[in-house]
């Protein structure tokens, strides 16, 4: 059983400019930060509906560009955070989730502009009701001096509106978000925005000693909120191959030849006599297995890999250090050394696994490396039940606000839906 934890809210926000180009080293890039983020959003993810991307012990929210290239955004929960999907744009790239703090939640808008001509409307479609705490962070591609940069456009103008009159505050610091590689200059065009009641315990990070690829810093938001957070939790498993079923058995028939003899007549607590009694059994006659093991991000990233990354990093501070056609050269030059090295490292580590297959390798195994590959790690999501405008967090170590009225108006829906498919389906 895992523990109850409360902590920091982390943000990390980025634009990515292609996941498919740079995804995997981020996979390999956010466990090692010192504070994992609870909380991230992504921008340009450049994916479609057909292209799957996993991050190993997050949930994700996609809103993927309909037509065109590029764009997109994806907003990754960590695994064990209370949460809900508020929205997803329309005729825009967003994402919004509420994540629970405490007794009281708060919004996270993620949101890209692809150079488009913005106005308060949009910005309104986009992050809704105003009311409580909000972050609202993205890419925004917008210019304005209150935020770092050195002149002003329409849409540096817009979003300034859309600060004052919705009481927000801009927690950038001035520094530059966006690194230009031609001309070694860095624009500040990714923006975080904060409801007023937060913005005083709220800290804000450019990680400027990479892109990770991209030609856009990630950003750290830390905000000083008690955030609910389940602890990874290790869940045995059942040896059931190994299980002694002839004891299992025997031990069975006598059990249930001593519930009989008690004569118990009420439903529910024989029913209960019957389940203690089966787990009781498999516990002495069925191993189990010591839980799951804290398994690597991503299995395939190798030493080759941590040098490749290393050596571009070095390149990347040299040629903000000292811009030369030469410096540039190296840096696109290892830049692409990356890339083909992950890509190498991953086709290498499924070969080797493809050539030990055999008769005797049991099909589960070849699809937890297939789920392992891909980043894919078991999960459990926090249920949120809303009602009558309100939301009610559960969880088995914390009694549920819920009235019994509540829970069956909300599965009657859900019945209702099966009722009128089943109806449906006969007659036809």
């Amino acid at each position: 059983m895992g523990w109850w934890f409360l902590m920091t809210l982390v943000i990390l926000q980025w634009n990515a400019r292609s996941l498919i180009a740079n995804g995997q080293e981020f996979k390999k890039y956010v466990p090692e930060l010192i504070d994992r983020p609870h909380v991230i959003c992504v921008q340009e993810t450049w994916l479609k509906p057909q292209l799957e991307f996993v991050m190993y012990g997050y949930t994700s929210i996609r809103k993927d560009r309909e037509t065109g290239k590029g764009g997109g955004v994806a907003t990754f929960i960590k695994n064990g955070i209370r949460y809900k999907l508020i929205s997803k744009g329309i005729d825009n790239e967003s994402v919004v989730i509420r994540v629970w703090s405490g007794e009281s939640s708060i919004k996270v808008v993620n949101f890209y502009n692809p150079c488009s001509r913005l106005n308060t409307d949009i910005l309104e479609s986009v992050c809704g009701s105003m009311q409580g705490k909000i972050v609202v962070c993205g890419d925004f591609n917008t210019h304005s001096t209150l935020w770092g940069s050195n002149d002003a456009d329409n849409n540096g103008s817009v979003v300034e509106e859309f600060i004052d009159d919705k009481e927000l505050v801009c927690i950038n610091d001035g520094k530059g978000t966006r690194y230009n590689s031609s001309s070694n200059t860095e624009s500040a065009i990714d923006l975080t925005l904060v409801s007023n009641e937060i913005a005083g315990i709220s800290t804000w990070e450019v990680k400027d000693r990479s892109t990770v690829g991209s030609d856009h810093y990630p950003i750290i938001t830390r905000i000083g909120i008690e955030v609910q957070q389940d602890s990874e939790v290790n869940i045995p498993r059942w040896k059931l191959d190994k299980a002694d079923w002839q004891a299992f058995q025997e031990m069975s028939e006598t059990k249930c030849m001593e519930l009989l003899n008690k004569n118990i007549t009420n439903v529910e607590e024989m029913n209960d006599e019957i389940v203690n009694s089966i787990i009781q059994i498999a516990e002495e006659t069925i191993p189990k297995s010591r839980g799951n093991k804290r398994k690597k991000s991503v299995p395939w990233w190798d030493e080759s890999c941590r040098k490749a990354v290393k050596s571009r990093n070095k390149a990347f501070g040299q040629l903000k250090a000292h811009h030369t056609i030469e410096t540039l050269i190296n840096y696109k030059r290892v830049q692409a050394i990356v890339r083909k090295m992950i890509r190498s490292a991953k086709r290498t580590h499924w070969r080797e696994f493809c050539n030990k297959i055999g008769n005797e390798t049991q099909l589960s195994d070849i699809w937890r490396v297939i789920r392992r590959m891909s980043g894919v790690g078991q999960s459990v999501e926090i249920p949120v039940l809303c009602s009558n405008n309100q939301c009610h967090v559960m969880n088995e170590r914390l009694e549920p606000e819920v009235s019994r009225d509540e829970l069956i108006n909300s599965f009657s829906s859900v019945l209702t839906i099966f009722a009128t498919l089943s109806d449906f389906a006969t007659s036809h």
